[in-house]
């Protein structure tokens, strides 16, 4: 009787233990499944980012070749003018397209197609004003700049600002043949607080200046750009002008 007991119970532990084994086969398959199922979405996921990074590089590539055709004609236009309203109207325009230009060749050029390394691209900017004006020996540029990557709907308010604040500088800031320096700094401060300054130490403004009350269309572009940003800007002058604007870093997701 025992003995029959013992190969009842053995007959019935091999059979438990297969029942066990066909059971862990069955779900290492469905884990290999899975497995393989989360690869083939990951690879497609992996491949459809490739793709909209190469679409967006892409776009900001056409971008910047649209703005550098629309600088071309303003170039042109330039050449059948005459007048000197006209012609200053139309190469400020052409210096804020060529800022925006600028930023959307940094994206096509880069790995990064929403973050902008603004070091790299103020000193390009500077590089490309100091070619636009034709006197611009006799002026200097100091550049005190973090290394800070801000989102493109950042980038471009704040490079037309830049290019605002240098090119007024560089226009009115010294009298002819006078040396100057116009000093430009961007730092990174606490609470992702960016602190943009740009000073010169040239003469000055006349009088008393009242931000509310100009009607200087550098300057309103300069509040309209700080309004975007959903800054603070301000001017101060007394050894030269001083620009300075304070905003919030926003992150790209």
């Amino acid at each position: 009787m025992l003995k029959w007991l013992l190969i009842s119970y053995s007959s019935l532990l091999l059979v438990l233990v297969y029942s066990l084994y066909r059971i862990k086969q069955k779900n290492n398959r469905t884990l290999q499944d899975y497995r393989r199922k989360l690869q083939q979405s990951n690879d497609q996921q992996q491949k459809l980012l490739v793709e909209k990074e190469s679409l967006i590089k892409e776009l900001h590539h056409r971008i910047k070749n649209n703005l550098q055709i629309v600088i071309s004609l303003l170039n042109a236009q330039s050449d059948f003018l005459d007048n000197p309203s006209a012609l200053r109207a139309i190469r400020e325009s052409r210096e804020r397209m060529q800022a925006i230009a600028l930023i959307h060749q940094k994206l096509y050029q880069t790995d990064n197609t929403s973050l902008i390394d603004m070091n790299a691209c103020i000193h390009e900017m500077v590089t490309y004003l100091e070619s636009s004006f034709t006197d611009l020996g006799r002026i200097g540029f100091q550049l005190d700049i973090d290394a800070i990557q801000l989102d493109i709907s950042q980038a471009v308010p704040l490079g037309l600002i830049l290019n605002e604040g240098i090119t007024n500088a560089v226009k009115y800031a010294f009298p002819p043949d006078q040396p100057g320096v116009i000093s430009i700094e961007l730092h990174q401060g606490a609470q992702q607080d960016i602190f943009l300054k740009i000073a010169d130490n040239g003469r000055g403004l006349s009088g008393p200046f009242d931000l509310s009350e100009s009607h200087s269309l550098g300057i309103q572009l300069m509040k309209l750009f700080a309004e975007q940003l959903e800054g603070d800007i301000h001017f101060r002058s007394e050894e030269g002008v001083e620009i300075s604007l304070t905003f919030k870093q926003q992150h790209t997701a």
